[in-house]
């Protein structure tokens, strides 16, 4: 019983930390995601980016972008966990079409003009938002690993 206590609180714990580690990348304009979980879980194969860039916004470098995704999900290798991670950067020429290109709706053009220039405000409004139950999209990947 006492056992079963201290896996709840350390499940609680490593979600409240991956919680606060997603929301400070988010609100670094960095985006990182857990993409698959290996079937042993293991390892856990994550991918990093840089959400928008802009005129005034600075563009992180690939060692940084590591370093922050690595810091970001150091509690998984807690759990025994080891993250793999690719980092989708322009200097790369792998960055995805979604996060490359602004939104081609004509009333988005302000949000986005925003954005691309780092206005404060668009920081706070126009950015993703964290899921709280799956920091990271850990979650996700852990039950689709389970089910194969």
């Amino acid at each position: 019983m006492t056992n079963e206590l201290n896996d709840i609180q350390r499940t609680r714990a490593l979600s409240r930390h991956l919680n606060a580690n997603e929301k400070e990348c988010i609100e670094s304009n960095i985006i990182v995601r857990v993409n698959r979980i290996s079937a042993e879980h293991t390892i856990a194969f994550c991918s990093v980016e840089q959400r928008r860039t802009g005129l005034l916004r600075r563009t992180c470098t690939v060692h940084e972008l590591i370093r922050r995704a690595e810091k970001a999900l150091a509690p998984l290798v807690g759990m025994g966990i080891v993250p793999l991670i690719t980092v989708r950067h322009k200097s790369l020429f792998n960055i995805t079409t979604k996060t490359a290109r602004a939104s081609r709706m004509p009333v988005d053009w302000i949000p986005n003009l925003w954005h691309w220039l780092g206005h404060p405000v668009g920081n706070r409004v126009f950015r993703t938002v964290p899921v709280p139950r799956d920091p990271f999209g850990w979650r996700h990947a852990l039950s689709i690993s389970r089910k194969k």
